[in-house]
This record gives C-alpha cells, structure tokens and sequence, in this order.
C-alpha cells in the first residue's frame, strides 16, 4: 500500500511541475498530421498489419457485462483466437500489448457507463488502477493475466452493485456516496447536491437497491474498511477516522453487526491468509 502512495505521489509531483498550460496548433499542424496519419495508415494497409475486429471486442464486452467469465477468459487466450492480433501500436510487442489491452478496458468500462450498468467514479477509478497495473507488467503474458483480472473484477462489480434500469437520480447518488466516501455523509448532504428532496431521494432509494441510504453509506463504509484492514498496515484507530466513524467503538460496533467479527479479529484472519497466499 504504501509502496503504491509512494508512486502516485511521484506522479502527482511531476504533473504539477509540468502542467499542460495552454495548447495551441501551430501553423499548418493538421496538414503535417494528416499527412503522417494517411502515411501509417498506407503502410499497415499494404503491409497487412490485423487489428482487432469491432465484433471481438463487443463479444468481450458482452461477457463482462453479462458475467460470464468463462466466456471472457475463453475470449482472450491469445494463442487460439484469430480475432486476438493487436498488430503495431507502439514502439515495441509489449507496448503494443500494453496500447491494446489499454484501449480495450477503456472501451469496455466506458460503454458499461454509457449503458447504466455502471457508476462513473467507480468504473472510472477501477480503470484508472487498471491502466496503473497493465504499466507495470515486464511481459506480454503479465499484460494478458493483468487485462483479465481486472475485466474479472468489472464484471465482479456491475454484477455485484448495478442494474441498468436504475432511476439515474439513484446512479448519480451512489457515485456522490463513492467519491465522499472518506467526507461525512448524511442523507440530507447527498439529496442537497442532487437537489432533490429528501423524501423523495429516501423513496427511490430504497425501491431501487431495498435498502435504505443510510444502510448503504454504511455497508459501502464497512467494504472499504475490510479492504483497509487486509491490504494495508494502518491502525483499527486510523481506519476507523479515515471513514469518519463518530468513534472507534461505533466502527467496531457497526463492523462486527455487518461481518459477525471485529475489525482486530477481520484482520487478523484474512491479512494473514493474504500474506500466505502471496507467499506461495
């Protein structure tokens, strides 16, 4: 955990010491870019350099939104699908691996919003992370485990959170609980930033997940402090302030009626097994 805090930091100082600023073309850039566009396009033209067919990654789409995931591994084993050529997009085979799978995550996650299946700052931070892991593969066999592990866990996550006829006031809300998740959250704050009224948010909250909001603030809170007690080192103490729990005897309290263990005993179970299972 604090390894990966240790690079995002070094990435957040970097962008903020060479900010994009003020972009402008410069004379006569689109013939210049036009030009070297048609020239690559000639040449993987008669070169015959395959692409991926629109209908393979629609196929992929499908299994992951439709959790089938012996379908999606199937769809991806490289050596026995034609339709798995990703030909030259970058400099060398494993960017080229990397620019592939990138691109089809990202239109896999994106469609998945446009459709409703997904939340936007959901599906938008787990691909962001998604892009973090695929960077740092050393091989294109990593590439391929890293592309389906994190298409097994947007699956897992549509399959496990959202329906597509949800009312977009319900969507919108549990996005505004997913980004605030770490800020205090109360019913009233998350109908005030949809501007709608409480009762009403209350009602087609409640039809559409069958819990109240309340209830899901705090079972969202409860999933992102079990994540916390087995990947990280942090203190019951810290996590329980990080959540904005009113006291660490409430979070344990609130912990123990949602998993039937506390915290101390969660983690020591399950960081334990972790640690094992990497170990092998």
């Amino acid at each position: 955990m604090a390894q990966q805090t240790g690079k995002v930091e070094q990435v957040l100082e970097l962008i903020n010491r060479e900010p994009w600023g003020e972009v402008y073309l410069p004379p006569n850039y689109m013939e210049e870019f036009s030009r070297k566009l048609a020239e690559i396009q000639f040449v993987r033209h008669e070169s015959g350099i395959p692409h991926n067919s629109f209908a393979w990654g629609n196929a992929v789409f499908e299994s992951v939104k439709n959790h089938d995931l012996q379908g999606l591994e199937l769809l991806l084993q490289a050596p026995s699908q034609q339709d798995w050529r990703h030909g030259v997009l970058g400099p060398t085979a494993l960017r080229s691996s990397k620019n592939a799978c990138i691109a089809l995550i990202t239109y896999i996650a994106h469609s998945l919003i446009r459709e409703g299946y997904a939340e936007n700052e959901q599906m938008c931070s787990m691909c962001d992370a998604s892009m973090q892991l695929l960077e740092e593969a050393a091989s294109r066999k990593e590439v391929l485990l890293s592309t389906y592990g994190s298409l097994y866990m947007i699956s897992e996550l549509v399959h496990t959170t959202q329906r597509p006829d949800h009312h977009y006031l319900v969507r919108q809300a549990k996005d505004y609980v997913f980004k605030h998740l770490h800020e205090r959250i109360t019913v009233e704050t998350v109908a005030e930033h949809l501007k709608i009224s409480v009762p009403y948010l209350s009602r087609i909250f409640k039809e559409a997940e069958s819990v109240t909001l309340k209830q899901y603030i705090q079972t969202e809170r409860v999933d992102s402090a079990k994540k916390l007690l087995k990947y990280s080192d942090d203190s019951i103490q810290s996590i329980s302030q990080y959540l904005t729990f009113s006291s660490q005897s409430h979070f344990t309290e609130l912990f123990r009626r949602h998993t039937g263990m506390t915290p101390l005993a969660y983690r020591n179970r399950f960081s334990a097994l972790d640690r094992s299972e990497r170990s092998c």
